[in-house]
């Protein structure tokens, strides 16, 4: 499933003092995407959030698997194929760790990391004028896309994206987005 360097990704993610709440690593479809989002819902539920502060990061989970999954370059146009994912959630006091790996062409790790990197610099009233400017401009690619799953991500994690990727085979690297939410932090989404 996984390729060999799978200790290299868990050992690269797993930070000090963190508690791993949530770890899976397989084949995923649609239907299995969607029962471990519900999953990972009741995983913080449990963990007593406050409403606001479980929404964010139950947020920044829902767009990331969803994002992993649409574009994988295991992925077809009809998202109809299983793709391989890497997934972990951490908690370390009022931080939570999400953290998603995917498999995605050179070209493509390359393409996200730069427009991650670019979007953490933007200031939160850019991100959010980036985001009206793409709804307004109906630009959405043909797996449904459009960019504002990791302009969401940016905003509800307030930039704390680290990106990561693993050469892997066939021209490919195993892609690996790292959010950080501080639930104490409240940010408005508005």
């Amino acid at each position: 499933m996984l390729p060999h360097f799978n200790t290299e990704i868990r050992d690269s993610i797993i930070s000090n003092g963190y508690e791993l709440i949530y770890e899976c690593k397989d084949s995923f479809d649609k239907k299995k995407i969607s029962n471990t989002i519900e999953h990972l819902k009741w995983k913080l539920i449990d963990q007593k959030l406050e409403r606001a502060s479980c929404k964010r990061v139950f947020g920044c989970i829902v767009e990331s698997l969803e994002n992993a999954f649409r574009h994988s370059s295991e992925q077809n146009d009809c998202l109809e194929n299983n793709v391989n994912l890497f997934i972990n959630l951490l908690k370390y006091g009022n931080n939570f760790k999400f953290i998603v790996g995917n498999f995605l062409s050179k070209e493509q790790c390359v393409t996200l990391t730069n427009r991650f990197n670019n979007i953490v610099k933007l200031e939160k009233f850019e991100i959010q004028e980036h985001c009206i400017q793409i709804m307004k401009d109906g630009c959405i690619d043909q797996k449904g896309g459009g960019g504002l799953g990791i302009l969401d991500i940016a905003i509800r994690s307030e930039g704390n994206i680290i990106t990561k990727s693993f050469p892997a085979e066939n021209n490919q690297d195993f892609f690996v987005l790292e959010t950080t939410i501080d639930t104490k932090k409240m940010v408005s989404l508005n």
